[in-house]
């Protein structure tokens, strides 16, 4: 098999790392040419290794761009295609397993990898699970015997393309464009255009997970972003036991916007906030918790012994909840509501997930009949105010909702959620904001209408407009 190889490589500062990548791909029993692109000369790579220098565009972050072209103008000599960036250990094993698993998906999909790191103890942290990013339940396949799925993480700082693959992006008109970032910065996206601009789908194949886990040999990211080896298994199960029909691949809601940003989507791994405590503090009983993901947000808010029961965002992250303690209804709110008719609770919390309903209105006043009379609700959604302070000032301009349909979610504000609230029967309790960590030493001093402006989340806590009689 011949196989064309493209690294890119900034400066000087990964040079150990690219000497370990060039070392791996020389190990293969593959016909291997390589080309490393970078911003300096390299004329010490060795005899086999060609450097191409220079970014395609002024912007120095659009070297990794640099490998389109080659690949297009090679794309009949070689059989497989490998991008890399330079800190990404692609092995051989990597390569025969992708190859094995290309010839029973069909050629729109594409076998994609997760990353990991390793920490001193030898522990991994799979890096790639963080945020917004979670496992698509309604994806999961049988396909030649091998399940496999989608992670919304498109990007692993690299792809594999067999020819026919390579032919079939670049006849999308997705491939070769110039350097440019939209949902990913410029860097991820030139490793993750094939699947997001070429009508190509990634896809993980979870039944041979071990032959898809990369190394990223940095380990930037320990104690920073990613989930331990323990909760990436329990996930992985669950997929298999959705395949397998022995759980359902029902979501509550989809998570993600249709906006270029992630700002407005649901979190996977959130942790409580300083104004959530607050909101908490000193209130007892029993607990809702709709839209739960992996559960440290319950956990830090409740403590171990609160009893918490969730609707989870759906069984597989939910799987990580359900270890933490923390009972879980089907992923389904109508299912859900159903199997709790008989119980009341004296908070429900709502975590970033009211925004992503068509109809939040119609979803509160589902959830108020299991509120226990004097109970409260605690909803959390992104602040709008601050968003829109961000454009007006030119910070950023991060895109803002304007309608569910078009959007996927809803704009939120202060006055929209209470409105949703009053339609519902149910009325403000308490209104704060979680203003930005670097902000928190002034929260005494700003005045509450710049506090409101400053902060990224607003937490609404609200009650019944009219006191209902306990269950039963």
């Amino acid at each position: 098999m011949r196989i064309l190889v493209a690294i890119a490589n900034h400066g000087s500062k990964n040079r150990h790392f690219l000497e370990q990548l060039l070392a791996s791909y020389r190990a293969m029993d593959h016909e291997v040419d390589i080309v490393v692109l970078s911003d300096l000369p390299k004329h010490d790579l060795g005899a086999d290794i060609e450097v191409q220098v220079g970014a395609p565009t002024s912007n120095p972050w659009s070297l990794p761009f640099a490998h389109r072209a080659i690949f297009a103008a090679r794309a009949e000599q070689y059989d497989l295609f490998i991008y890399s960036e330079d800190d990404t250990l692609i092995e051989q094993r990597h390569v025969d397993a992708f190859m094995e698993v290309s010839g029973v998906l069909p050629e729109d999909q594409i076998a994609g990898f997760m990353r990991f790191e390793r920490h001193p103890s030898g522990a991994r942290s799979i890096c790639s699970m963080h945020s917004h990013y979670r496992w698509d339940p309604e994806s999961v396949a049988v396909v030649g015997g091998e399940v496999f799925a989608s992670f919304l993480n498109e990007h692993s700082a690299c792809y594999m393309l067999t020819a026919s693959q390579l032919a079939r992006a670049l006849a999308s008109g997705g491939f070769m464009v110039p350097a440019h970032e939209g949902r990913y910065d410029m860097l991820v996206s030139a490793a993750t255009d094939p699947y997001t601009s070429c009508g190509l789908l990634r896809r993980i194949c979870v039944s041979r997970i071990e032959d898809f886990m990369i190394s990223h040999l940095p380990n930037v990211y320990l104690n920073k972003l990613g989930v331990t080896e323990a909760e990436f298994d329990l996930q992985i199960d669950a997929l298999k036991a959705i395949a397998q029909g022995r759980l359902a691949a029902d979501v509550l809601v989809d998570p993600c916007s249709k906006l270029s940003t992630g700002n407005w989507d649901l979190p996977c791994y959130p942790k409580p906030t300083a104004r959530m405590l607050e909101m908490v503090a000193s209130m007892p009983g029993r607990v809702l918790s709709v839209g739960c993901t992996a559960g440290d947000l319950e956990r830090g808010l409740f403590g171990p012994d609160r009893e918490v029961v969730a609707v989870p965002l759906d069984n597989v992250i939910g799987a990580v909840a359900r270890s933490r303690g923390i009972s879980t209804t089907s992923p389904n709110l109508q299912t859900a509501i159903a199997e709790l008719d008989d119980r009341r609770f004296e908070i429900i919390l709502i975590h970033q997930a009211l925004q992503h309903f068509a109809d939040p209105v119609a979803v509160l006043r589902k959830l108020k009949t299991l509120l226990a009379s004097g109970g409260r609700m605690i909803i959390v959604v992104p602040n709008q105010p601050h968003y829109r302070l961000r454009q007006r000032v030119g910070r950023s301009r991060p895109p803002l909702p304007t309608n569910h349909a078009r959007d996927g979610v809803h704009d939120t504000s202060a006055a929209v959620v209470g409105g949703w609230l009053l339609e519902a029967g149910l009325r403000t309790d308490r209104t704060r904001h979680e203003i930005m960590p670097r902000f928190n030493r002034f929260s005494g001093l700003l005045p509450s209408a710049l506090g409101s402006w400053l902060a990224p989340t607003l937490i609404v806590r609200a009650m019944l407009q009219q006191p209902v009689a306990e269950a039963g």
